[in-house]
């Protein structure tokens, strides 16, 4: 398996198709048994313990897979901020405390290299606040199966995501952290 840490299809590939995206993607990941009991817990939708409410825009593994390669990001701890903001966002229902809570739980029980710092939770409000004003479809009612043929520019299209709303996005992260490489490379 290559490292997860080199990992990134920037949304300026107009050209790679949503399968074979996927296919890339997996050849830098761990596998669903290698994620931590508690982030299952915490993320998986059909996971509906007393104590473990699920977070608004909660999607399975595939899916967040999937929301990944259209939002065109990478596996960097500042990716998956991003992209389960953005998630989160686009349900429209995001409240202050489940931002809360999810920062709580991110930065105090997660493990390494899981846990979420101050720069992470930094990118998960831009990410869910961009999520929340964008017009495209809720990322967590999506059918990624019955677009893999297309590619990851069309999806986008079809859903409604304006490229151009996640450039101003990542330019914003990247100003905010000039001194980082993982947000830079958005930009490329």
């Amino acid at each position: 398996m290559l490292s997860y840490k080199d990992f990134f299809i920037p949304i300026s590939d107009e050209k790679i198709t949503l399968k074979n995206a996927l296919k890339k993607l997996k050849e830098h990941s761990s596998s669903s048994s290698d994620i931590p009991l508690i982030i299952r817990l915490v993320e998986n939708p059909n996971l509906k313990l007393p104590l473990f409410r699920v977070f608004n825009g909660a999607v399975d593994l595939y899916t967040h897979d999937c929301i990944h390669l259209i939002l065109g990001r990478g596996l960097l701890p500042k990716d998956e901020a991003f992209v389960i903001g953005f998630t989160m966002g686009s349900t429209k229902k995001i409240f202050k405390f489940e931002k809360f809570l999810y920062h709580f739980i991110t930065e105090h029980m997660y493990p390494h290299p899981f846990k979420f710092t101050h720069k992470e939770h930094m990118v998960f409000d831009i990410a869910s606040a961009v999520g929340a004003v964008s017009k495209c479809e809720r990322l967590d009612k999506i059918d990624f199966k019955k677009m893999e043929n297309l590619t990851l520019k069309k999806i986008r299209e079809k859903i409604g995501l304006q490229e151009k709303f996640l450039l101003d996005a990542y330019t914003l992260e990247s100003d905010m952290f000039s001194d980082k490489n993982d947000s830079k490379r958005l930009l490329l």
